[in-house]
């Protein structure tokens, strides 16, 4: 069976539910990862996944706004992407002006990281859950697929969630604004702009070069395609290593605290 979320057996799979109620005044959606890894350590957990799990339905005041979440959790594999899953599962909302703030959200480093500028490209060898791997060279990274062709797009695009408020989120990890990305003609570099990136070509974006990065620039992609202007990005928590309650619950904690924090 095809598991993609957008399609009607994806989504039942899942339990995708975006039936907002009618009398909150700020409608949010938020995206998390299943395991990955899992061949090596079947204990891996990923804190994403149960952030989503966790934050699906939940009803709250916010600065005197009433808030609701809805939640996905998205498959780790390059064909789901390819076949428009991210598409599939944004699109409506986004054409519908049906939410107003969408967060994408992985397990990443050491702390938790605003990833500021994805970029288009795949540039990881590392395979995802089907052993598919989304490039053979790193350095010669490539562009996905939406529904048969070559996505289409600008290299690097920047993200629009609100900063300030959410680097100001205090909690067990610090918080920070990842500006670094990697271009074929320039390396490694940390942008202060977006404008700084025009004429290059991605090798990974700020949120690497993975399908963390790349769900981040398909929402925002479409989002500008369709005209919205609800703020969008994505969220990398901290890593860990198999199946450790306690540090889940932690980050989980966390990362509610910095979807609060982006409510305005």
């Amino acid at each position: 069976m095809d598991a993609t979320v957008g399609n009607a057996e994806g989504s039942r799979s899942r339990g995708v539910d975006f039936d907002f109620l009618d009398d909150v005044d700020r409608r949010v959606i938020v995206t998390g990862f299943d395991p990955f890894g899992l061949d090596a350590s079947i204990e891996q957990s990923n804190p994403s996944g149960a952030l989503a799990l966790v934050v699906h339905d939940r009803v709250t005041n916010i600065r005197g706004l009433r808030v609701q979440f809805k939640s996905s959790i998205v498959p780790v594999r390059y064909a789901d992407f390819d076949a428009g899953c991210i598409e599939a599962l944004f699109g409506p909302l986004l054409e519908a002006r049906a939410v107003d703030l969408a967060v994408t959200v992985s397990m990443g480093r050491d702390a938790f990281d605003l990833e500021r500028f994805p970029a288009r490209r795949r540039s990881v060898t590392k395979p995802d859950n089907d052993g598919v791997a989304g490039c053979v060279d790193e350095l010669d990274p490539q562009i996905p697929k939406l529904l048969g062709s070559s996505l289409v797009g600008p290299e690097f695009l920047e993200f629009s969630l609100p900063v300030r408020r959410m680097l100001g989120v205090r909690g067990p990890y610090s918080v920070r604004l990842n500006n670094t990305v990697q271009t074929i003609e320039r390396g490694v570099l940390v942008a202060r702009e977006l404008e700084e990136l025009t004429g290059l070509t991605a090798v990974s974006g700020s949120g690497g070069g993975y399908l963390s990065n790349e769900i981040s620039y398909r929402a925002l992609f479409l989002a500008k395609t369709l005209g919205s202007d609800i703020p969008i990005g994505h969220i990398h928590t901290p890593r860990l290593t198999g199946y450790e309650p306690d540090t889940v619950q932690t980050i989980v904690d966390q990362t509610i605290k910095l979807l609060d924090a982006a409510i305005y």
